[in-house]
């Protein structure tokens, strides 16, 4: 199942409190997503204080109502930041696997944005209108609490409502992946690298309940007025066919219990 967050007009959100105190000063974020309009300042998630952001992933640039989309860490005076030339990949109405990664000690080159859909795999953008690391140092986000979806606003004067539907999301602390290595959990949930991961969420596994983190951190969410919906239909992992077992399975040769023969040493 996947959690649908509706029209942008609404505040339909997950929250998840207390993310152990992490500052967040590299890492990936990743989440396969069905936007249906993609606008100014869409917030597929973002870690904030009452009063300002402090990480992010979203679409869109303040002031325009563009579909540049970037992750962003944010740092005194300036941001560490990857974003997308300007009308990337990101379709309206379509699955799509996205990815970003961020490092704040970093170089330019570190920050950088990966998209991939159903039947293409997930690949670094081949542009960017910006990517840098930023200068400064990096804002405190202790206490920070971590939304998804048509979350509440702030700052005041900027939009974050995500129209769409949001299927899981996993962000791993203090690691980069590559390519490769988002390729190898585009399809597989199951195996997403759990037990590096900060918060892994498969989000309306438990309906409208409580949103469990699989990373084993505990960092459980709450969900405000957000509704079910299906999930992304993943293809099989690679080699493997969920109804056949192994894809060649037919050079595998068949052991009957009549071919056997019990030795047993005295």
């Amino acid at each position: 199942m996947a959690l649908d967050f509706g029209a942008q007009t609404d505040e339909r959100y997950v929250t998840y409190t207390d993310l152990g105190g992490s500052n967040l000063l590299s890492g990936t974020v990743w989440a396969w997503i069905f936007p249906r309009d993609v606008g100014n300042q869409d917030s597929v998630w973002l870690l904030k204080s009452p009063s300002d952001i402090d990480t992010s992933f979203y679409f869109g640039s303040p002031g325009f109502d563009t579909r540049v989309w970037q992750v962003a860490r944010t740092r005194a005076g300036a941001l560490c930041q990857g974003t997308a030339a300007s009308d990337g990949p990101i379709a309206n109405n379509e699955w799509a696997f996205v990815a970003g990664t961020w490092d704040t000690g970093g170089v330019a080159g570190d920050q950088r944005l990966f998209h991939g859909t159903l039947t293409k795999l997930v690949t670094e953008l081949p542009s960017y209108d910006t990517q840098t690391a930023g200068s400064s140092s990096v804002d405190d986000i202790t206490g920070d609490t971590l939304y998804s979806g048509d979350m509440p606003l702030a700052p005041a004067q900027f939009e974050h409502g995500y129209d769409g539907i949001i299927a899981c999301f996993g962000i791993i602390d203090g690691v980069l992946l590559t390519e490769a290595q988002l390729r190898a959990i585009q399809f597989r949930r199951g195996n997403n690298f759990t037990t590096q991961h900060l918060i892994y969420s498969e989000l309306g596994y438990n309906g409208i309940g409580t949103q469990a983190d699989w990373s084993g951190n505990a960092h459980n969410g709450t969900v405000t007025a957000a509704v079910v919906s299906d999930h992304v239909a993943l293809p099989p992992a690679f080699g493997f066919n969920h109804e056949q077992g192994l894809l060649n399975r037919s050079s595998v040769t068949k052991v009957l219990a009549s071919d056997l023969t019990m030795v047993v040493n005295v």
